[in-house]
């Protein structure tokens, strides 16, 4: 009778311990959904639709739907502020589109407003699908649909969604509107030009910029490790290493409790 082989119980035990932490450093992120349902007006003749849907972090969906009883139904992302544009086509060519922006976690049912599109008015010139995303505390990315023989495009910016003025001039779909203050918010239009003579201007979109936050440090040649700040931390964001307390700032929200009552103090702005 064969000896079964019998590793040691170290080398087991490292084996599991290797596998443990390389799933915990790579969590895999699942995307949630909501189903919502876009309200079209019934006298708006439909036989096709083309959706396309882009989240906030640049992801693009794009598929054809015919037409169907009731509302259009949809499922976007949760995670993200998303916007939807649906062109409508009748007889194999493009007759209206529309076009709304969702805020994240958007869910139900939400009414689409469309806008006849023919080659013989200056509605087609319109660029649609304009689109705002903050991506940092000082930046703002715009993004929107091709003209068809377009020389350019205009971006304009507004405060207070009334008074716009000319922020750019360019020939690409997307520009980054920088230098700006966090936490504000700010409207966005474009326009095209073709044969020299420019377009209405689209929809307004807005976006705000990210809000700055305070973030905090733990002096280690300090810290006594008593614990009083991490009882004090009311978002789980500090935690023991060693002998001494660490902030996880992707946790901490800069609300300077622990700051007020380390007897230490131990703790400082980044």
């Amino acid at each position: 009778m064969k000896k079964m082989l019998l590793l040691p119980v170290w080398i087991v035990v490292l084996v599991l311990l290797i596998g443990c932490s390389s799933e915990s450093k790579n969590p895999v992120h699942i995307t949630q959904m909501s189903n919502i349902e876009l309200a079209l007006d019934d006298t708006v003749l439909v036989e096709i639709y083309r959706i396309t849907i882009i989240t906030e972090n640049g992801d693009t969906t794009t598929y054809f739907e015919k037409k169907a009883e009731g509302n259009i139904k949809l499922s976007v992302p949760c995670d993200y502020s998303t916007s939807v544009n649906v062109d409508i086509y009748n007889m194999n060519k493009k007759t209206s589109a529309g076009f709304i922006q969702l805020p994240q976690g958007a869910s139900g049912i939400f009414n689409l407003s469309v806008i006849p599109i023919s080659e013989n008015t200056e509605q087609s010139k319109i660029p649609n699908g304009l689109y705002a995303s903050s991506i940092s505390t000082t930046s703002i990315k715009i993004s929107f649909n091709a003209v068809e023989l377009a020389q350019n495009y205009r971006l304009y910016v507004s405060n207070d969604d009334v008074t716009f003025t000319l922020l750019a001039e360019i020939t690409t779909l997307s520009y980054t509107h920088n230098g700006l203050e966090s936490g504000i918010t700010f409207y966005y239009k474009v326009s095209s030009v073709v044969d020299d003579k420019e377009s209405e201007k689209s929809v307004s979109v807005s976006a705000t910029t990210q809000v700055s936050k305070t973030i905090y440090v733990i002096d280690p040649s300090k810290c006594r490790g008593c614990g009083v700040c991490r009882s004090s931390c009311k978002y789980d964001a500090i935690s023991k290493s060693g002998s001494v307390y660490v902030i996880d700032p992707s946790r901490c929200t800069g609300c300077g409790e622990c700051v007020k009552n380390c007897p230490q103090s131990a703790i400082s702005i980044q």
